[in-house]
């Protein structure tokens, strides 16, 4: 165990019975940093948060301009920037942590995210330490996101009746969205 896990244990993800695994919310699934108030998605590793900050009170959205193309009406609001948005500056949808609903995500977050990713991952690996603890090694990487997890950080998933498959290991983020798309 870390100094910041014994300073800090409300930081600790907390297995439910239910398979979820509870987390703090004030943090980044990936790399625990703290949420920053201006963007939905993490500025240290590019992880999207699953909920959205800054979503303005818009009654009627055909009154309101494209954030990025002025002399279009917009059709819907970025779940992470808070922007208006037409329909050619949507993203992929991203899928919200706290309801499993998908959420508009717009083009320029999109590539953010992507190259705050990229950055990320070649530092972790050029460190060879996992993403949540950067003072342990990291013994693995998680089979969907590719990034590199400490012992501590692998989770699996189980499945079947009477023949078990056991899948992972998988990061905290993948985990949690894996059981979530699985459920429905």
């Amino acid at each position: 165990m870390t100094n910041e896990h014994q300073r800090n244990p409300s930081i600790h993800p907390i297995k439910r019975a239910d398979g979820y695994v509870e987390v703090p919310l004030d943090r980044c699934l990936r790399c625990f940093t703290l949420h920053d108030e201006e963007k939905g998605y993490c500025y240290n590793c590019g992880n999207t948060s699953g909920y959205s900050f800054r979503v303005t009170d818009l009654h009627d959205l055909t009154k309101v301009r494209c954030a990025y193309h002025p002399g279009v009406k917009s059709t819907n609001i970025c779940g992470q920037c808070g922007e208006p948005l037409c329909e050619s500056c949507i993203g992929q949808p991203a899928y919200s942590f706290l309801s499993g609903r998908p959420f508009i995500t717009c083009n320029k977050c999109m590539i953010t995210m992507k190259n705050i990713y990229s950055e990320y991952l070649k530092i972790m690996e050029s460190k060879m330490c996992c993403s949540k603890h950067p003072a342990i090694r990291s013994v693995a990487k998680c089979i969907e996101c590719r990034i590199p997890i400490c012992e501590a950080c692998g989770y699996s998933i189980t499945t079947g009746v009477f023949i078990k498959k056991t899948a992972g290991p998988y990061c905290l983020t993948c985990h949690n969205s894996t059981l979530s798309i699985r459920r429905r």
